[in-house]
Formats: structure tokens, sequence, C-alpha cells
């Protein structure tokens, strides 16, 4: 068997890359419908606030 990955480094500012979001489908509004992205939740908040850190 044969896997075949693909990775891409993108140089950004730590804030542009690490971003809160109250709701994942709160991120629906902010990239195009046709733009493929890996959603990886960082860090889960409880309590005030309640919500998710998304790396994007």
């Amino acid at each position: 068997m044969t896997t075949i990955s693909k990775s891409m480094d993108i140089a950004a500012p730590l804030s542009e890359v690490f971003t809160y979001f109250a709701r994942p489908e709160h991120m629906a509004d902010q990239f195009p419908e046709n733009m493929g992205l890996n959603v990886i939740p960082l860090e889960v908040k409880n309590g005030f606030g309640v919500g998710t850190i998304f790396r994007i």
C-alpha cells in the first residue's frame, strides 16, 4: 500500500492562524464554499464566553 500526503506551510501572523469562534458553524460565513479546509479544534472553553479555538 502507498500513502500519499500533501502539506503546505503558510507564513502568517499568529493572530490570523488561530481564530476564536463561538461555534463551528460561525466559520461558514468566513470562507468561500469551494475552499477545502482542515479545521482542528485546539481548546474548548467552558463557562463565560463558551466556544472553541480552531486552527485553520
